[in-house]
């Protein structure tokens, strides 16, 4: 009867877990939705190439950025947010991405986000000198040092400090023509100024070797510890080779008696049309014992 009881009881109660055990062939098909728990390990996934992952990602901050895998699927960054400039470790941004328009060297960044022409008499440094005890201070274009060229209609000389190094002297300046110092009878100018102790003084001339900046005679500039020179020299279309080159100026410094004197001026070279590519600045008598010539490209 023992038999027949263990029968009945199987009939009745179904055979235990504890004494089955499978194989993975004597398992048919199962669904997917028959795995209510536990999770499956690593080891059972299969790869999965990327184009499988065709779902949105999540919303990612910039902050999170760092928690994310080595390798994520192409994605069109649509939902990356509030990602922070301070993120941006290498590279820079392109200039496209900065604004609308069109970014070059002639144009700026507006408040908008626009680029527009910059306009406005824009002044671009071209070269510095600085002087120190030089027969002349002389600019010139070179192999690879550009004074003047047609980038720019007008060109401004900054000046500033200049101390002769002798006393009761004149400032000159020189065109440069084909790489040579021009010193012949070519130069006419007026100038127009005068003293903070003495009376207004006019002067001109015509067929000079230079054009002589404050004036011919009298009103000279003095090498006191306390005196300098300074001023601003502009030249027109100095590339040009249908026009002239014309020239003026504004200058003041520390004269006769020790007061201040001012002077402004304008001049023309007179002999021909052929492009000027540099200058040269000198004092009648002496050297340049020291001062700081700067020029400038301007934008019309």
């Amino acid at each position: 009867m023992t038999k027949a009881r263990d029968l009945a009881n199987i009939i009745s109660t179904g055979v235990p877990n504890s004494l089955i055990t499978l194989d993975a062939a004597e398992i048919p098909n199962i669904s997917t939705d028959k795995l209510t728990t536990g999770t499956l390990p690593d080891a059972r996934i299969a790869a999965m190439a990327s184009s499988k992952l065709t779902g949105a990602l999540p919303a990612i901050s910039g902050a999170s950025l760092t928690a994310l895998p080595a390798t994520l699927p192409a994605s069109s960054g649509v939902n990356l947010t509030a990602l922070n400039a301070t993120n941006l470790g290498s590279g820079t941004v392109a200039t496209a991405r900065l604004g609308s328009g069109t970014a070059d060297a002639t144009t700026f960044l507006r408040g908008d986000g626009a680029y527009a022409a910059a306009g406005g008499g824009a002044w671009t440094h071209i070269k510095t000198v600085t002087a120190s005890s030089d027969s002349a201070v002389t600019m010139i274009n070179g192999t690879s040092d550009v004074v003047f060229d047609a980038t720019y209609s007008t060109y401004a000389l900054v000046i500033t400090n200049l101390k002769p190094a002798t006393n009761d002297t004149h400032l000159y300046l020189r065109y440069v023509q084909g790489g040579s110092v021009i010193s012949t009878n070519k130069y006419g100018f007026f100038t127009n100024g005068g003293g903070s102790n003495q009376g207004v003084y006019y002067s001109n001339a015509d067929n000079q070797t230079e054009f002589k900046l404050n004036g011919q005679a009298g009103y000279v500039i003095m090498n006191g510890a306390e005196g300098s020179l300074d001023g601003i020299v502009y030249f027109s279309n100095p590339a040009s080779t249908s026009v002239r080159k014309n020239i003026w100026w504004q200058i003041s410094w520390q004269g006769q008696l020790a007061n201040t004197q001012g002077r402004t001026g304008g001049g023309g070279f007179v002999d021909n049309t052929t492009a000027i590519n540099g200058f040269s600045v000198l004092m009648a008598s002496g050297n340049v014992a020291s001062g700081k010539f700067k020029l400038y490209g301007i934008t019309s």
